[in-house]
């Protein structure tokens, strides 16, 4: 469990930990109507590679973020970044959301098939569109600050049939797979 804080900042931007966690339940939705319609067929016959160089996790999966009454599950990995550092799509796949919410900031879900999508949040600037086919590897954003976010970094989610899972550890095992 850690604190959901809110900097000075983001309470001048009108956040409070009450507005967070009604965005994000807006935002949830429309991710969650996203991710459960998918390609039957895979867009990806390599492996799956990692969205920045260099990979240091500054907020782990899982992890429960509360204040007072207010709580929320972390259902990605947060990874350090700079403000600019370029994003890599994790596979080929067609880029199904390109949008910026309120607490997600500047988003993009990328749909690889089979029911795998993978999601970047907070970013800076978007260098794809909502429809467009990308390769594994493309530099598809640049990494922000945008929506809820104390620093610059970057929200890295997978989800598989609409249910998150541990997006490190899902492409160490895809790795692993593929290499047999």
């Amino acid at each position: 469990t850690t604190e959901l804080s809110i900097t000075q900042k983001l309470k001048e931007k009108g956040f409070t930990p009450q507005k967070i966690i009604a965005s994000e339940v807006n935002e949830n939705s429309v991710l969650r109507e996203i991710t459960t319609g998918f390609s039957r067929n895979p867009y990806f016959s390599k492996s799956f590679v990692y969205p920045l160089k260099t990979i240091s996790v500054v907020g782990a999966f899982g992890n429960i973020r509360k204040n007072g009454n207010v709580s929320d599950q972390h259902l990605g990995v947060d990874l350090d970044a700079k403000e600019n550092t370029e994003v890599h799509a994790v596979n080929r796949g067609v880029v199904r959301l390109a949008q910026e919410f309120p607490s997600y900031g500047k988003t993009i879900v990328v749909d690889h098939g089979l029911g795998i999508f993978s999601l970047y949040l907070h970013l800076n600037e978007f260098k794809v569109s909502t429809g467009q086919h990308v390769s594994r590897g493309e530099v598809i954003a640049l990494s922000g600050n945008t929506g809820y976010s104390l620093a610059p970094h970057l929200h890295f989610s997978i989800k598989i049939s609409g249910a998150s899972v541990d997006p490190l550890k899902f492409i160490e095992t895809m790795q692993k797979i593929t290499a047999l």
